[in-house]
């Protein structure tokens, strides 16, 4: 084999070689761009998670606030007008308050349900970019290990064209 032909085969392997390479930064690019996808859709469900949470908070809030004033207002009115009916009413607030304590109890448990189920899910979703994480770095260590081939194997036939070449030729040093 002549200089030329080896120096063409050569240069036919190292095109071949960047076009194999080309082909794994894309193939690389295009993995890291549905991980990033599949985290941007995380990210979208924490916000709506969190959206929802100060949804609930702003609705008990307003809802709290709303019966203190209530409360406040009929206290005024009933301690101007009913000196003799302040007893009861004070009562009737007692009654109140304690149906507000049982109601809080129950809406504090209707939202740690809900916190638990949201735990799961982001739980879920943790796993899932976990495990694409790693079919990412498999698939990762499996294209570095077709280059590292490829190279090897480009190595090893211009070790043997040399050597050919040397053997038939001998030593041009």
């Amino acid at each position: 084999m002549t200089d030329e032909e080896l120096k063409g085969l050569f240069e036919t392997m190292q095109r071949e070689t960047r076009g194999e390479l080309v082909m794994v930064r894309q193939e690389v690019g295009a993995g890291f761009a549905d991980v990033r996808q599949e985290f941007a859709a995380v990210q979208q469900e924490f916000v709506a998670v969190r959206q929802e949470i100060a949804s609930v908070r702003r609705e008990m809030s307003a809802g709290f606030s709303a019966a203190e004033q209530e409360f406040a207002s009929v206290r005024q009115e009933m301690s101007a007008e009913f000196a003799d009916v302040r007893q009861e009413m004070r009562n009737g607030f007692e009654t109140v308050r304690q149906e507000n304590a049982a109601e809080h109890v129950e809406t504090r448990r209707h939202i740690d349900v809900m916190i638990t189920g949201l735990d799961r899910r982001l739980e879920f979703v943790a796993e899932g970019v976990m495990a694409v994480d790693q079919k990412l770095d498999r698939r990762c260590d499996a294209l570095g290990d077709q280059v590292d081939s490829g190279i090897a194997e480009t190595q090893a036939m211009i070790r043997f064209s040399h050597a050919e070449i040397e053997r038939r030729f001998g030593s041009t040093t």
